[in-house]
């Protein structure tokens, strides 16, 4: 195996790499509000650990010059990790939005969901595309669940995280775009979409740790 030579190849793997690190800095920055809200930190930190699994191994895809076996071996559990990761996001956000009980019966519907996305993804060929729409339609329903959050009970964290999810649709627009630009290295819209992700997840986790310190200020005012 060698290093490609294709430079948006190269860069797609480099900002998968810079997504992979992210990910699970984030993920280990949220466990330090695991005494506060344990269900909430499992679930986001899961979603964030699948998150930065599949980016590793896009960037091992992206980055390597692979046969056409193994480069399918690493894309399907690459997929599945995506496909997981989008579905916590979702049990994440119904959790802040009507509680635990909501969050818990929302898994397995979710999984079933994940099975019917890993399946088209699949029989129609592991085309990347069903995965920007299968993303996109979940973003969109929590970016859904954290504007009423924002407008309706003014929670703390929530204008960032809906940030954060408009970034991913963006981000998920350009995926499909087929843009390319060339600043010191040249990005096609693999590597632009790695990117808009990664700042994103910067907004994501400031959102997280936001409603988690309103969380605990608001215990500590009641006694």
């Amino acid at each position: 195996m060698e290093f490609t030579s294709i430079p948006t190849e190269q860069t797609t793997a480099f900002t998968d790499l810079l997504l992979t690190v992210l990910a699970f800095i984030s993920a280990i920055v949220l466990q330090r509000f695991r005494r506060i809200d344990p269900f909430k930190v499992r679930v986001w930190g899961w979603a964030l650990i699948l998150l930065a699994v599949a980016s590793k191994l896009g960037a091992i895809a992206h980055g390597l010059t692979l046969s056409e076996d193994i480069e399918e071996l690493i894309w399907q559990p690459l997929e599945l990790c995506l496909g997981l990761s989008v579905a916590l996001c979702f049990v994440g956000a119904l959790y802040d939005l009507r509680g635990r009980s909501s969050a818990v019966r929302a898994i397995l519907p979710m999984l079933f969901l994940v099975a019917a996305f890993y399946s088209a993804m699949l029989a129609l060929g592991e085309d990347f595309l069903i995965f920007v729409i299968y993303e996109a339609i979940i973003i969109l329903a929590i970016t859904v669940i954290y504007a009423i959050l924002v407008t309706r009970e003014k929670r703390a964290g929530a204008l960032l995280i809906v940030t954060a999810m408009a970034l991913n649709l963006i981000a998920a627009g350009i995926q499909i775009s087929g843009v390319e630009v060339d600043l010191f290295w040249k990005f096609d819209h693999n590597g632009i979409f790695h990117l808009v992700q990664c700042l994103g997840l910067i907004f994501l986790t400031a959102g997280l740790m936001r409603s988690m310190k309103w969380k605990r200020l608001k215990e500590l005012r009641n006694g």
